[in-house]
């Protein structure tokens, strides 16, 4: 029997504006906002299940592959997500990443750099102005091939697209100032299914702002282990046809 499924996917965008060094926010209640449903499901990745990713550095300053893996490494210590890079790609994610989604055959989450628009090296999931980068997800579920086993909703792809306009704006590393590893970090929290929250404390504030170092928050590592390990693994379930 074929495999049916039973596609939901959807994609939130979110963006990180680049704000001066001397920028001051007010601050929100602390914590942390998740993705999801309409009716309250929190949508996530299988944290059991590896997370496949790619890397398009083309148009990527130097050491720019370097900060995406210490970027990862801090998601993989926050969450407890095995995260495999598999090398590099020349793919550049556009709105349309989510399409011809097959079960089983899940694209890998591509983390690439590009400028807004259209055409070579350009993405058009970033906003003409303005950001420094986007994130998203892409979310299904579906039934084994025997119809037996329902797969319950999850994240199967995502991504991150850097606005390479601002490559000169941020320091690389993860140091002291406006860094690339601040972007990097906030826009992977979107591609795990973390939303923008108003606390200036966290990287999911929505502006990137100087900062003494670059490292998720305590609002954001409870968020990551809303998503994460601590969350439990998504099992398929035995499906009983009405």
């Amino acid at each position: 029997m074929s495999m049916r499924l039973r596609r939901l996917v959807a994609l939130p965008v979110a963006t990180l504006s680049l704000l001066l060094p001397t920028a001051t926010a007010s601050a929100a209640a602390p914590g942390y906002a998740l993705t999801e449903t309409t009716t309250h499901v929190v949508i996530r990745w299988n944290p059991c299940a590896p997370i496949h990713y790619k890397v398009n550095v083309k148009h990527a300053p130097k050491g720019a592959l370097a900060d995406v893996k210490a970027a990862v490494a801090r998601l993989h210590k926050a969450t407890g997500m095995t995260l495999v890079y598999d090398g590099q790609t020349g793919a550049i994610p556009q709105t349309s990443f989510d399409h011809n989604l097959r079960p089983g055959h899940f694209p890998p989450m591509v983390i690439a750099w590009a400028k807004p628009g259209k055409g070579p090296g350009a993405s058009n999931l970033l906003p003409a102005t303005g950001a420094a980068g986007v994130g998203g997800i892409a979310w299904d579920q579906w039934f084994s091939r025997d119809g037996r086993y329902l797969y319950p909703l999850q994240v199967v792809t995502g991504f991150v697209v850097m606005n390479d306009k601002y490559n000169a704006s941020y320091r690389p590393g993860f140091g002291a100032g406006q860094t690339r590893g601040e972007v990097l970090l906030h826009e992977l929290g979107h591609a795990v299914g973390l939303q923008h929250v108003g606390d200036p404390q966290q990287m999911m504030y929505p502006s990137a702002i100087a900062r003494s170092k670059a490292e998720y928050g305590k609002g954001d590592l409870a968020g990551l282990k809303k998503v994460g390990k601590p969350a439990g693994c998504i099992k398929p379930k035995l499906y009983v046809w009405p």
